[in-house]
């Protein structure tokens, strides 16, 4: 778990959510900040900073993830952390008031609960495997109605169906999508197209068994993984393994995919230089047990400035 989500958290939260930060850290200004988070959490906008890593407020921010061993995994939270501490602490306008650690092999979860200051408004979680159902059941029991406001990754709910037993605490709060689960969160040809061939249904379960939730903010991946390839070998005309040169400088050589079948999460902008796509994302509120996309970012909003560079490397 520490490593996969090191993978998932560190780099993408910390590189795509850590360049929205970025971009606001020199200039503090609470309209830009409240069109990203203060409409989505619901706080005044004015005052609220953040963005998704925290989804922080004008007052105090806990930080929830599965670690390893119960330690703070520097994978996981690493630029992450660095980047929420830089922005907040630069605009002087809410802090990090806490950092819990939980093992991946945690069943119970309430004496981490009482660690959480109760000077916190908001609880952004990263928490994923078996354990999930219970660590929402126990924060809601710990809590009660007068909860902080919760922000965090679908992967904690990625395969769960939002209307499990135990998840009603849920109601209300919200989770960073990469591409929604119910069909009316991005209704296009190629979404729609893409949903009916892997045999996803307008809820994000499986046609043939309404018990199988698809993992659907991430399986999008592959899909469109294969079609850049197919565009890559149709361009470069790759033949065989004397052709892999080619092929690559072909794909490094894209700046871009465009919305449709074979992408049908959204356009995607592409850099050569680290072989990664941006593309845009989706913030979505639980509401009466149902997943609703209220904020859709900018394929801007993501990207971040190439650290290294592989088309000047051998190949």
């Amino acid at each position: 778990v520490g490593n996969v989500v090191g993978q998932v958290v560190g780099q993408f939260v910390g590189k795509v959510v850590g360049k929205v930060v970025g971009k606001i850290v020199g200039n503090v200004d609470g309209k830009v900040v409240g069109q990203v988070v203060g409409k989505v959490v619901g706080i005044n906008e004015a005052n609220t900073v953040g963005i998704f890593v925290v989804g922080s407020c004008v007052g105090s921010v806990i930080i929830i993830v599965g670690g390893t061993e119960g330690k703070i995994d520097g994978h996981i939270v690493g630029d992450v952390e660095r980047s929420i501490d830089g922005f907040l602490n630069g605009g002087n306008v809410g802090k990090i008031v806490g950092k819990i650690a939980i093992p991946p092999t945690e069943s119970s979860f309430t004496r981490y609960f009482v660690k959480i200051p109760k000077n916190t408004d908001v609880i952004y979680h990263v928490m994923v495997g078996p354990g999930v159902l219970t660590f929402v059941r126990e924060m809601g029991e710990h809590f009660g109605p007068n909860h902080p406001k919760l922000f965090g990754f679908i992967d904690s709910l990625e395969g769960v169906n939002i209307k499990s037993p135990g998840l009603d605490f849920l109601d209300g709060s919200y989770f960073w999508e990469a591409m929604p689960r119910y069909a009316d969160g991005y209704d296009t040809v190629g979404s729609r197209f893409y949903r009916n061939a892997v045999g996803v249904d307008n809820s994000g379960a499986s046609k043939s068994d309404s018990k199988d939730i698809a993992a659907y903010s991430h399986m999008f991946g592959c899909w469109e993984t294969l079609f850049a390839i197919k565009e890559a070998v149709e361009q470069s005309g790759y033949k065989s393994k004397k052709d892999y040169g080619t092929l690559i400088e072909t794909m490094e050589g894209f700046t871009g995919f465009n919305e449709g079948i074979a992408h049908p999460q959204g356009a995607k902008a592409f850099s050569g230089k680290t072989h990664q796509c941006y593309g845009q994302q989706f913030v979505s509120q639980v509401k009466n047990g149902k997943l609703n996309v209220v904020h859709r970012t900018a394929i801007a909003d993501g990207m971040y400035e190439p650290e290294t560079d592989y088309t000047k490397q051998s190949l």
